[in-house]
């Protein structure tokens, strides 16, 4: 038996489940571990780039895209570890995670499953990484914005627990599947995720079995992740918003069905159809403003990169100005030179790359992944805290 068994559901992500990959070796050195990377039916070359780059790996492949419940308990099935953590390829680890996560278990017995603090790249918190269960009195409180207007009510803003503190080590209702570390022992008697969620829902379904039992489940904000977000589920072809619904649908059947004998369980189905619906609807509108002029929000790109040839780089991304989209420069992290069309100006120091980027008003960074270090993405995320930017990691052949 090891210390830790870490599983990785990948589909698509290549650039990101690399960098995730050297983050978990960097965070785990020195702790007795396995590593499961249980790809999806991925097109992107993810499997060779482990094979080539990660041979300690225990890669399992599938034939097509199962899901993220089916795909994690087929590594669930062959994990030895005392404790088991599942980790989204998108994230980056930080280096104290794994060490912290485990004295954490260590020292409190009554935790069965656990996770850190996550964030979003602009280092705000996603609030996902905490919640309540969604009780009907919950689910109404999110479906008609009682947790927006009052997120430091413990009525209201419990959905996404809003009303503690960010940084305050919490027993709650759930985590999320993103970075979820549980004990073997509940594994055992909890048994695996459960297969009918297929993308969604599973997370918060574990934790409910979990404290169903008497385990306790915590959010532990003394060390964190930066999680990207969503991008496999971006390749993936599948209905996010739709499978999101379904499965809250699914969980409110399975677990309230005979629990509120007096609360209709019609209503809080209602609910979360009203909320699909309006997602819906904003998805239309989206589709329908995409070219009015007001409702044009185009993307200003910098190019990060290391040492590749500027024109070539240049020549790529040509091609992927199109509409209201463009390149404002391109960033040689190495070199500290920025270049546009007009100049190139050697940047003295990390200050004068964020008075470019809010100057130009970028709002989306693409770094070069094949040639850009984990440290350097870092680097630049840390330099820009705070503002609002997408980050996307492509290879260097679009």
């Amino acid at each position: 038996m090891c210390d830790l068994s870490i599983i990785i559901v990948s589909y698509n992500v290549k650039e990101y489940l690399e960098k995730a990959l050297i983050s978990i070796y960097e965070a785990s050195e020195g702790i007795n571990k396995e590593i499961f990377v249980v790809d999806n039916n991925s097109y992107d070359g993810s499997c060779g780039m482990i094979k080539e780059k990660f041979k300690d790996v225990i890669s399992i492949e599938n034939s097509q895209n199962i899901g993220f419940s089916k795909a994690n308990n087929i590594a669930l099935k062959r994990s030895s570890g005392r404790y088991i953590l599942l980790v989204n390829p998108d994230t980056i680890v930080s280096r104290d995670t794994l060490l912290k996560m485990i004295y954490f278990f260590d020292n409190k017995p009554d935790c069965g499953a656990a996770g850190c603090k996550v964030l979003n790249p602009d280092k705000s918190l996603q609030l996902a990484c905490r919640r309540g269960f969604p009780s009907p009195f919950t689910s109404f409180s999110k479906i008609v914005g009682l947790s927006k207007l009052f997120p430091k009510n413990k009525f209201f803003g419990r959905y996404n627990l809003t009303y503690l503190e960010p940084d305050q080590i919490s027993p709650v209702d759930a985590i999320s599947g993103s970075f979820m570390m549980v004990r073997r022992e509940v594994l055992e008697q909890v048994g695996y995720l459960d297969e009918d969620f297929f993308l969604y829902g599973e997370d918060i379904d574990w934790c409910y079995r979990i404290a169903k039992i008497g385990w306790k489940i915590y959010y532990y904000p003394e060390t964190e992740i930066i999680h990207f977000k969503g991008r496999s589920s971006k390749k993936s072809g599948v209905d996010t918003g739709k499978e999101f619904y379904k499965s809250m649908g699914l969980f409110v059947e399975k677990h309230f069905k005979n629990r509120y004998l007096f609360y209709p369980l019609w209503f809080v189905k209602l609910g979360i159809w009203i909320r699909a619906g309006l997602f819906l609807l904003g998805k239309i509108f989206k589709l329908f403003s995409i070219n009015i002029p007001i409702f044009k929000n185009g993307k200003r790109r910098l190019i990060v990169f290391s040492n590749n040839n500027v024109t070539e780089i240049d020549k790529t991304f040509k091609n992927i100005n199109s509409g209201n989209n463009t390149v404002v420069g391109i960033f040689n992290i190495s070199k500290k030179t920025f270049v546009n069309e007009k100049e190139t100006e050697k940047l003295e120091n990390e200050d004068y790359l964020r008075n470019i980027i809010e100057v130009n008003k970028v709002n989306e960074i693409i770094f070069y992944s094949d040639d850009v270090s984990l440290n350097d993405i870092m680097k630049i995320i840390n330099i820009c805290n705070g503002l609002k930017i997408n980050y996307e990691l492509v290879p260097y052949k679009i």
